[in-house]
């Protein structure tokens, strides 16, 4: 009887242990989260995950998680492989290259297939390579972005930066194949116009650092990449990153894993044009303070 009640103590010991091991769960496959559709075919449900950590944003004013991706991709180029983890927890003991497993519940948060309220989260092994990189043409064409939502993404080349805005409050900067003109600095308002608007629109891509603070500190920073007067962005300036696919204020977002790598300058900005002669006199107006009447109280729609 006490030879029986040992086995049967070893073999409940065993059986708990395998219940309780993540890495041998069986594992939903990322693609199947994602689906080909914009929402989750799978939303509220609880799921099984496995995949290698590409990416760790985690902490304050921070994106909130980690990215994880398939080792081994499905053979449909419209579902992706990447998945977005929110838990913003860094006592779990996880970094890149891991090769993880979790529960956690599929939700759909602001446009964004993620996998929440995770839990029972184990390494199964470290040091894993990434997968490659998808290389990211510009203009996109008919590429659609959602197929590497979360995805270990690159720039096919390095990309003209046209737009530095929402550096310095963001963290962000806008790249594309060519200098991009205001359509109506070529045609006057119309049909013409709109089609370049929106060729525009399909020939940028933005390129983040994963902060969520309007003016992050330390302010004036592209990944390590220190801006300031001496080392300044400048638009025209060609510029290649690394890093996954988010999505994010409508709006979908490289956010960068690796250092940037910045072109030259402008040559133009790096050298004064040749006397012409002449004189040049510029004048400027206020035209939306300008009234031929005075206010007089009341709501009119003038002057």
């Amino acid at each position: 009887m006490k030879t029986f009640i040992t086995i049967l103590s070893c073999l409940l010991v065993v059986s708990s242990h395998a219940k309780n091991n993540a890495c041998e769960q069986q594992a939903t496959a990322i693609s199947m989260i994602q689906g080909q559709a914009a929402s989750s075919a799978l939303v509220d449900q609880m799921v099984w995950v496995k995949g290698v950590v590409t990416a760790d944003f985690r902490g304050k004013n921070r994106l909130g998680g980690y990215f994880i991706q398939s080792i081994q991709a499905d053979q449909d180029e419209n579902t992706s492989e990447g998945l977005f983890v929110q838990e913003n927890n860094l006592e779990i003991p996880i970094q890149v290259g891991d090769w993880v497993a979790l529960q956690g519940r599929v939700t759909e948060e602001f446009g964004v297939t993620q996998l929440s309220r995770a839990q029972k989260t184990q390494v199964c092994s470290s040091g894993q390579s990434l997968p490659e990189a998808v290389a990211l043409s510009l203009p996109l064409g008919s590429f659609d972005l959602e197929s590497v939502e979360g995805m270990y993404v690159t720039l096919a080349e390095p990309y003209i930066i046209t737009d530095v805005y929402q550096f310095i409050q963001y963290g962000e900067l806008k790249v594309s194949s060519k200098m991009l003109m205001n359509p109506t600095s070529l045609f006057r308002p119309g049909k013409a116009a709109k089609l370049i608007s929106k060729a525009n629109q399909r020939d940028q891509l933005i390129i983040d650092d994963g902060r969520m603070a309007k003016f992050p500190e330390p302010i004036g920073r592209i990944g390590q990449h220190a801006v300031n007067a001496n080392q300044p962005i400048q638009v025209g300036q060609t510029l290649h990153a690394t890093g996954v696919m988010h999505y994010a204020f409508d709006q979908y977002k490289l956010q960068i894993t690796s250092e940037v790598k910045l072109g030259d300058k402008l040559a133009s900005s790096q050298s004064m044009p040749q006397p012409t002669g002449g004189q040049f006199k510029i004048a400027s107006f206020n035209v939306e303070n300008f009234f031929t009447t005075l206010d007089n109280g009341q709501e009119i729609c003038g002057p």
